[in-house]
Formats: structure tokens, sequence, C-alpha cells
């Protein structure tokens, strides 16, 4: 699946709580990099379909890689800063890249057969089925509805916060400055 949809939105969860550590756009990109090899599988009649990119091992090594392209991107000046990418932080791009290709790997645990999660080390899958499908994509929906909300929340808390400042002249976030 080229945009992993029900993925994307937990990730819009779990960023929504931890903004600052988390960044949603490294979670994005971890996820769409590790469907790609669904894609490629799928067009050229490989199987497994998900394979090596989706196992925890190849989740870290994806966040790794993401992590240190990320760093070397950063030097690079002439780049444009597409979603503001530049601003950050390199543990902030690990952390969304880690979690997001692990709980990619976690949730297709779940839902495809063809998944082995723990390989090399064991061609089992404990938790596959765990869940429906309908359950599982259900539970991703409002996990990404509420981290909607919150961070929707956060702007206007944020704009309103602004709005008091700049009408009493006084600094909501530094009290007495």
């Amino acid at each position: 699946m080229p945009l992993p949809y029900h993925h994307l939105a937990a990730g819009l969860g779990l960023h929504a709580l931890a903004p600052r550590q988390v960044s949603f756009l490294a979670f994005s990109v971890a996820n769409i990099a590790i469907d790609l090899e669904t894609v490629f599988n799928l067009a050229t009649g490989g199987y497994p379909v998900h394979a090596e990119a989706h196992t925890y091992l190849g989740g870290l090594a994806l966040a790794g890689a993401m992590a240190g392209l990320s760093a070397a991107a950063r030097r690079v000046h002439r780049l444009p800063d597409f979603f503001g990418w530049k601003t950050l932080a390199p543990r902030q791009v690990f952390s969304g890249a880690f979690i997001g290709a692990w709980s990619h790997v976690l949730l297709d645990s779940m839902m495809h057969t063809d998944i082995r999660p723990l390989a090399p080390f064991s061609s089992e899958n404990v938790l596959q089925r765990i869940l429906s499908n309908q359950t599982l994509h259900g539970i991703c929906f409002a996990a990404g509805l509420c981290g909607l909300l919150i961070l929707t929340a956060r702007a206007g808390w944020a704009r309103q916060i602004e709005r008091q400042s700049l009408e009493t002249g006084v600094n909501q976030d530094f009290p007495g400055q």
C-alpha cells in the first residue's frame, strides 16, 4: 500500500502526545519507505510481499539510515526545507523514524499472513489476526482523530495566548518579564 493511511493516523495520535520529541514527518517517511518494499514486490511478483523491511531488524536499520541521511542532508545548504525538516533535531528524526518503522511492523504483523516480524531470528508471527482488520483500522482512525483534536486544541490555545500577550503587553509564557 503506497500510502499507509492507517499507519499515519496512528502516528498523528502519537505525535500529538509528544510533538517536540517525535517528528511526524520522519514517522511518515519511515512508513512510506517500508511500504516501497511492498509496492516493489507486488510489481515484480516477489514473495513474501512483506519481506525484510517489514521486520523489527529492518525497521531499526531504516530508522538509522534515515537519521544518518537527515544529518548528511542538513549539510547541503541548497536543499529546500520542505515541511521544515531542517529544523528537526536528530533525536526527533530518529525517534519519529524508529517509532514509525516499528509501529508499521507491529500493525502489519496483525494484518498480513506473509510477514515474519522477528526474522531472521524466528519465522513466527504471534500477533497475526489478534485483532480483525476492521478493529485495527478503527483503533488507528480513533488515534488519528484524537491526535488531530489535540493538535487543533494546542494551536487554538497558542493563538489565544499570543492574542492575550499582544492585548496586555505581557508575555504569558514567562510571566513577570
